[in-house]
């Protein structure tokens, strides 16, 4: 099974009203470790005259550059379309995230009806599991937040908010918090 850690960067917090700006997906290896194979792009947002300030605060992009650079949504999903089936073929991905619920629905509207072809119904979620381990007593954390949970598993987190950077800290997470079960 292929297994990525996911993360998006966005306009906003709702997918029927905001954009996606920013995708990583990034490939893991069985035991959660980066394979090095990813995809990364910044995303055009093309209804600028709703997007949330405090969102662009957060992820630090600037609206601008992406209206000038960054390719439209319609060529990141056919350049992912591309990237995923020379690596991949048809085999299905199975997505790993920090609060998949939340990209999931960007994706999803970013990728329509494709998003079944592409990704498996089957998630591993670094907050969920988090919760479960909290209540069982397991993990000691402030909150179930990813920079909270990186803090309290020592994993170093620096450019937080970037889709990239966020990716490999929910696969470093997700291995730790999964070393915790085991211990």
């Amino acid at each position: 099974m292929l297994i990525a850690s996911i993360d998006t960067e966005t306009t906003g917090l709702f997918r029927d009203r905001h954009e996606m700006i920013q995708i990583a997906v990034t490939m893991a290896t069985p035991d959660f470790r980066p394979t090095g194979v990813r995809f990364l792009s910044y995303i055009k947002p093309m209804r600028l005259e709703l997007v949330d300030d405090i969102a662009m605060q957060v992820n630090g992009l600037s609206i601008q550059e992406l209206s000038e650079s960054a390719p439209t949504p319609s060529q990141v999903r056919m350049s992912f379309m591309q990237w995923k089936e020379e690596l991949f073929g048809a085999e299905l991905i199975c997505p790993l995230g920090h609060n998949y619920s939340f990209d999931k629905g960007f994706i999803e509207s970013m990728f329509k009806d494709l998003y079944n072809e592409i990704f498996d119904y089957h998630i591993r979620d670094t907050q969920v599991l988090a919760y479960g381990l909290m209540d069982a007593g397991i993990l000691k954390a402030k909150s179930t937040g990813l920079k909270a949970l990186t803090e309290s598993l020592k994993i170093p987190l620096v450019g937080h908010h970037d889709a990239y950077v966020d990716s490999l800290a929910a696969l470093e997470v997700y291995r730790k918090l999964i070393a915790l079960c085991r211990d």
